[in-house]
């Protein structure tokens, strides 16, 4: 195959040598005083810095200049350095590559979401996630119950699934954890776990990363949750309707509306009815 001019020379297009590569010239190239590359087939090329670096780029056209409008815009695309980006593996990057030209788009474009993705996916752990529901809800609960539901996820799913990315995780794979906590007698505490993940009321944890998972009920998989035991109440006549009206009107004297006073005594019965109290 003929071969053009060296970089440097003056005589080869865009200083390229135009000769398709191998391994063993591509090992063999040393650093020279100003930069230079060596051409491979169909637009690749490898980059040998002064410093004696190697990097695989290609160089395409996509969409219109700013600059000029009526040319195209020219566009180089890395691929990596070598030894740890080798010519084959650069040629099937390449290829990838003129796929996407040949399908309208630009490679450097979608290389750009790709990595936002994947950056997204990293950073949006179900741990993170999880955080982030809390921090929302955690005002509207007093200290003791916050304290306790961040305790029940630390305790029973943040060691399993905390460092995952909230896109890899789906609703069969929960349920295998919870299914772990009902199984070690917590039933309680998988039930509860259920409705902080899948959601019931606020669609919970799962809603603030995976819509589709807040839609999961994973309910019926598990046990029936055991029913709670009531306390024994003695069978009393309360206060009396006088005594109430009694007991409204002296916390009337502090200042107190009406409406204020009557519920007030409305909870001292309850309360009382509650304890087993005349």
């Amino acid at each position: 195959m003929a071969r053009g001019m060296i970089h440097g020379s003056g005589h080869g297009k865009h200083g390229i040598e135009v000769d398709v590569l191998t391994d063993a010239k591509v090992k063999a190239a040393r650093p020279r005083e100003t930069a230079y590359k060596l051409a491979d087939s169909n637009q690749l090329y490898l980059h040998v810095s002064p410093a004696g670096g190697k990097h695989w780029r290609m160089n395409y056209t996509y969409g219109r200049s700013a600059k000029n409008p009526h040319t195209p815009a020219q566009k180089t695309l890395t691929f990596g350095p070598y030894p740890a980006v080798t010519l084959v593996e650069a040629r099937r990057r390449r290829d990838e590559a003129k796929a996407m030209l040949l399908e309208g788009r630009d490679p450097a474009t979608e290389r750009r979401i790709a990595a936002k993705s994947k950056a997204s996916a990293t950073v949006n752990t179900f741990r993170s996630v999880a955080q982030t529901w809390f921090d929302k809800k955690k005002g509207t609960w007093v200290q003791r119950h916050a304290d306790k539901v961040w305790e029940s996820l630390e305790e029973n799913v943040f060691d399993a699934i905390g460092a995952l990315p909230i896109t890899s995780i789906d609703a069969p794979r929960l349920l295998d954890l919870l299914t772990l906590v009902e199984n070690r007698g917590a039933v309680e505490t998988a039930h509860r776990l259920r409705q902080r993940i899948f959601g019931e009321e606020d669609h919970e944890v799962a809603d603030t990363g995976r819509p589709d998972l807040a839609r999961a009920d994973g309910s019926g998989q598990l046990h029936g949750k055991p029913r709670a035991s009531q306390m024994p109440r003695r069978r009393l006549s309360g206060m009396r309707t006088r005594g109430r009206k009694q007991f409204a009107s002296a916390l009337s004297v502090w200042g107190l509306s009406e409406r204020v006073a009557r519920r007030c005594a409305k909870c001292v019965r309850r309360s009382r009815l509650a304890t087993g109290l005349r």
